[in-house]
């Protein structure tokens, strides 16, 4: 009897710890370092989950864990890292458009726009209508200094709904009578607050930035806060800490950060 009691109580004691210690357990836990804000953690608990992962777990709980997992790393920048879990996930899904997006912003940001154009070529081969595929390729394009493919996507992208993607009208030249100085009129003097901001400026260093080759977050980070020293090309620093904050809270790359903050009409570039 007391035998009979004792194997009874190892057996719930082995089954307790292949509980804790399952997939599913620490993909829990990395689903709740994630709700926490801790990305860290929530890489090192899916890449643990990942290693108990078995078939019986289920193919698609595979690609989940490592999507989230590419996730975390690039909310924390660990690009490498998130370039192998999404060539992982991209293994298991290799026609997932959205995979290859991420992938394709991940070389972006690590300065490799030749392979982002392999993957976006793909996604746009799967999707024919994707426009933010077309968008990120034209990026790629034009940091590999091809202007002509780079404006042929942003076409694509402009003519599919994608508004960032179209090119500001350009401003009319002034005639030469408009164009003569005014006589004895000193020049009016350019106010020193941060409320001043000339939203084409700042577009054009960016623009300029990345076309010489910087990643996204290098180029923001070399910004010129308008709070600080209000010449021209500035940005608000609410640009600045908006492009980090929406990093780190949704899990996306530079890339599409940068595409979703540094648009015309973004909140963070209204003048105050």
């Amino acid at each position: 009897m007391r035998l009979a009691t004792l194997t009874a109580v190892l057996l719930i004691g082995l089954v307790q710890s292949a509980l804790a210690e399952s997939f599913a357990s620490w993909v829990k836990d990395a689903e709740k370092a994630t709700r926490r804000g801790q990305p860290a953690r929530a890489a090192e608990c899916y890449g643990r989950a990942l290693r108990l992962w078995k078939k019986g777990d289920g193919d698609d709980a595979k690609l989940a864990a490592f999507k989230a997992k590419a996730g975390a790393h690039a909310a924390v920048r660990q690009w490498p890292d998130a370039i192998r879990d999404l060539t992982a996930a991209i293994r298991l899904a290799p026609a997932d458009k959205e995979l290859l997006l991420r992938r394709a912003q991940a070389y972006s940001a690590t300065g490799k726009p030749r392979l982002a154009v392999t993957d976006l070529t793909k996604a746009v081969a799967a999707d024919i209508d994707y426009k933010e595929a077309y968008f990120e390729r034209g990026r790629a394009y034009r940091k590999l200094g091809d202007a002509k493919f780079a404006k042929e996507d942003f076409g694509h992208a402009c003519a599919l709904g994608l508004k960032e993607a179209c090119a500001p009208a350009p401003k009319p030249k002034p005639s030469p009578s408009a164009a003569a100085p005014a006589a004895a009129k000193p020049a009016a003097a350019a106010p020193s607050d941060a409320g001043v901001l000339d939203a084409p400026a700042c577009f054009a260093f960016l623009d300029k930035c990345t076309d010489d080759g910087d990643s996204f977050g290098s180029c923001v980070s070399k910004l010129e806060p308008c709070e600080r020293n209000p010449v021209k090309g500035c940005c608000p620093e609410a640009c600045r800490k908006a492009f980090a904050k929406v990093q780190e809270e949704q899990g996306i790359g530079e890339a599409e950060a940068f595409r979703r903050i540094f648009q015309r009409g973004s909140p963070c570039l209204k003048r105050r």
